[in-house]
């Protein structure tokens, strides 16, 4: 029966200590919520937008060959000055080289054959021509005479028309003549025609020589050597791009701004900026040019940025930082954003008067918003996926812990007569209780060693055989031995807990029904 003077001496102390809590709830409701204050402070503001850009020249110039060859030398690097005019790389010129021999004996040729027509051609039709009109002159006297006798009667028909017919002829020679003498003249059409077999053969030889220049490949401007995609022996075709050249002229930085801060971005406009490479070292830039067209599929725009003093170390290419100053407004009263209420209606904020905070209007100006919440569709995304991994893994481990326990199941029914035979020999249920949890537990121990080995060898495997076209890690991966220690820390407790009701049952089992089965 329950002591009495031990009910007598509780009831007034649970009194007590009611009220005590009674009090102390309605003291805190007295003094009213307890709210955290912030102090305004007046500073400088500036605005700027931050964007990631690259170091890129106004232009590139594509340098390849004009013609189909095979590549003899390459005499410049990749990262090289290279002066206009320099010689980058030869390509095999034996076939130019044999083209222009061929033409340079069609020239020579053509000139004999111009130097045979001055000289020997044209004095031979000339004397020619002079042999031609004496025989036509003999043959016109002849046919007097011929006609003077026939008259007479002294000679026949036949000798009339001998000598007819010998004029004919000396007419038709004379005229033969007459014509290949004009032909051999300046304005004549074996002349001409030299003439054009000449400029024809000059013709050949000039094309011969620019085919042997397309076998030298020349800097046409001074720069930067950025690429070089060719070795010696390697063939090439027209039109392949060999060599990229960065001219010099003036630096640029290329980035892409969201199209919602561009009411913010002017032509002039100053930035700081830090190539990746060198962080700790930054140097100025201007706004220079603003691409009137937007980006439809990322929603960007181009800005292109001056380089005003360009560092020694800035390159082509170059991954840069850009922090451009927008706005800036000096001692400005700032607050936090959480302190101010209906921001997007009548703001107002609780401002501390005489130890009481006393609603008080206020108006804004320029607001500043976290990147966290500016970035809140990002931060969404990975809350969401966070909370799915978290899903995945309770139910992988719930699935893990119903496997373990109906293993352990099986074995308890299984066992069931050794289970009964063990306490009728005097084995206590602790005992029974304390080998199937170590089961359980060598089971989540086990697990995890195993599956920890394999991921170990799938991330070896990664490591030595997943790699970039230069041989470098495509992403590195590490291998955490806490994580391992935790992995297996946390199965064996899983195997635990999951062999606790199968190892409680066989505790628990009957030894006289065990035995009976």
């Amino acid at each position: 029966m329950p002591n009495i003077k031990q009910f007598q001496w509780r009831w007034p102390l649970g009194a007590v200590l009611l009220l005590i809590v009674l009090s102390y709830m309605g003291f805190q409701w007295w003094l009213g919520p307890v709210i955290d204050t912030e102090v305004a402070k007046k500073l400088d503001i500036v605005q700027t937008i931050v964007a990631s850009g690259r170091v890129q020249n106004p232009n590139r110039i594509d340098i390849s060959a004009q013609i189909t060859s095979t590549v003899a030398s390459v005499q410049v690097i990749e990262g090289q000055w290279v002066h206009q005019g320099q010689e980058l790389l030869s390509l095999n010129n034996s076939e130019a080289q044999a083209n222009l021999q061929v033409g340079l004996a069609s020239l020579a040729q053509a000139r004999i054959h111009l130097h045979q027509l001055r000289d020997l051609n044209e004095p031979v039709a000339a004397q020619t021509q002079l042999l031609a009109n004496s025989n036509l002159r003999i043959a016109e006297k002849n046919v007097s005479r011929t006609s003077a006798l026939f008259e007479r009667g002294f000679v026949g028909q036949a000798a009339q028309d001998e000598a007819d017919r010998q004029l004919a002829t000396a007419q038709a020679q004379a005229l033969i003549q007459e014509k290949q003498w004009l032909s051999v003249q300046m304005q004549g059409s074996e002349m001409a025609n030299a003439q054009a077999a000449l400029q024809q053969a000059l013709a050949g030889v000039d094309a011969a020589k620019a085919r042997l220049a397309y076998t030298r490949i020349l800097a046409p401007r001074s720069g930067l050597l950025i690429a070089r995609h060719v070795e010696a022996g390697d063939g090439v075709q027209a039109g392949k791009v060999l060599m990229v050249l960065s001219p010099t002229g003036p630096t640029e930085l290329v980035v892409q701004l969201d199209e919602k801060n561009m009411k913010w971005v002017r032509l002039g406009q100053l930035a700081l900026v830090s190539a990746d490479a060198y962080p700790d070292q930054l140097f100025k830039a201007e706004v220079s040019f603003i691409n009137p067209g937007v980006d439809p599929l990322r929603g960007s725009v181009e800005v292109k940025l001056k380089v005003v003093d360009v560092p020694v170390f800035l390159a082509q290419d170059m991954t840069v930082s850009v922090d451009i100053e927008v706005h800036r407004q000096l001692a400005v009263l700032q607050i936090p954003v959480s302190a101010v209420h209906s921001a997007k209606q009548q703001p107002w904020v609780l401002l501390v008067r005489d130890h009481h905070a006393v609603k008080t209007p206020v108006q804004l100006g320029l607001q500043a918003d976290s990147w966290i919440k500016t970035n809140e569709q990002f931060f969404t995304a990975v809350k969401a996926q966070t909370t799915a991994n978290t899903a995945i893994r309770f139910f992988v481990a719930l699935s893990v812990g119903f496997g373990i326990a109906s293993v352990l199941v099986v074995s308890v029914v299984q066992r069931s007569r050794e289970i009964g035979i063990l306490r009728a020999m005097g084995i206590t249920r602790g005992q029974v209780l304390r080998v199937f949890l170590l089961q359980g537990g060598l089971l989540g121990l086990g697990g995890s060693l195993l599956g920890s080995g394999i991921g170990a060898t799938a991330l070896y495997l990664w490591q030595h055989y997943m790699r970039n076209a230069d041989g470098s890690v495509m992403f590195m991966l590490s291998f955490d031995r806490a994580l391992l220690l935790q992995a297996m820390l946390l199965a064996t407790l899983k195997g635990l807990l999951s062999a606790y009701a199968p190892a409680l049952r066989a505790a628990k089992m009957d030894p006289v029904l065990a035995i009976k089965g």
